[in-house]
């Protein structure tokens, strides 16, 4: 319990053992009750309020967030500042039985939470991923990203809803895929981020076509191998390189774990490619097989 990752819990006691629990609490909390026990849904409630307000009067709606990585590292910080208190006191209060959003209405509602929640993800890959001056506030936020894993929305997850959408009405079926590009949108975890769009097309292009009985799983099997097919034939197009070297590039990266650059080198010497070129195409490739891995796997 006295962990970062769980800084609240709950004691269930049936014995008679108030006046050993007070000496404890008096010895153990340097007169300080409060370092015990857990705040009041009031209090925490009130706490959560103003917060919500802050983080609003800085980014009132989501296209004011992306404005501020124009206004200077001041305004974004306050930002991820604003928002991680937010999620501080939500994982906090979303354990209390008499936590509901209706609480919070209009200002902030579940849907919002989500929102919000990917925008402070997409900045903290920003800047994380891409760091730029060493010197700048942002690089020493810590973003105690921790806090997004509130419930477990991975490519498993995202797969399970697919897999159920509800085909045997269009109503099912359109609040199934509205629901299901939400979270994808919303995406925190780079993995599934990585998979967002092609999954995203299957949603728009294939399942409003689907017969109600259909078996949605092969149907996005059958996307999938379609799309890598797609992509594969494009970039050899590109690159005036045949797609059966991509594609055994591809088979060798599953089964290995890695391309081989010196046979990958010599084979695209055998296209005429001056060594120059070859480089340049082989560092493309290495992208592409990448990409086309995390997107499809």
């Amino acid at each position: 319990m006295e962990k970062k990752e769980k800084p609240f819990g709950n004691i269930v006691v049936y014995r008679n053992l108030k006046q050993a629990t007070d000496q404890a609490v008096a010895l153990f909390s340097d007169d300080d009750p409060a370092v015990i026990f857990a705040p009041t849904y009031a209090a925490l409630k009130g706490k959560l309020d103003g917060a919500i307000a802050s983080l609003q009067e800085t980014a009132p709606d989501l296209a004011s967030i992306d404005q501020l990585y124009s206004q200077g590292d001041k305004a974004l910080e306050k930002f991820v500042l604003d928002f991680r208190d937010v999620l501080r006191l939500y994982n906090q209060i979303r354990v209390y039985d008499e936590f509901q959003w209706d609480d919070f209405a209009p200002a902030f509602n579940a849907q919002k939470m989500e929102d919000y929640r990917g925008k402070y993800y997409e900045a903290y890959r920003r800047i994380k991923k891409n760091p730029g001056d060493k010197d700048s506030i942002l690089e020493n936020i810590d973003f105690e990203i921790e806090l997004l894993q509130t419930d477990k929305i991975d490519v498993t997850y995202i797969l399970n809803l697919i897999n159920t959408i509800d085909l045997s009405t269009p109503t099912g079926r359109e609040e199934d895929t509205n629901k299901i590009k939400r979270l994808l949108h919303n995406a925190d975890n780079d993995d599934l981020k990585s998979k967002a769009a092609l999954l995203e097309r299957f949603l728009d292009q294939i399942i409003p076509k689907l017969q109600p009985r259909a078996d949605v799983s092969a149907e996005l099997n059958n996307f999938l191998d379609y799309s890598q097919k797609l992509a594969m034939a494009d970039f050899a197009k590109k690159h005036d390189i045949p797609v059966e070297f991509v594609a055994e590039q591809l088979t060798d990266f599953n089964f290995y774990g890695h391309l081989n650059g010196h046979e990958i080198m010599s084979q695209l010497g055998k296209s005429g490619l001056k060594f120059g070129e070859r480089r340049k195409v082989k560092q493309q490739l290495d992208t592409f097989i990448t990409e086309a891995v995390q997107a499809i796997h």
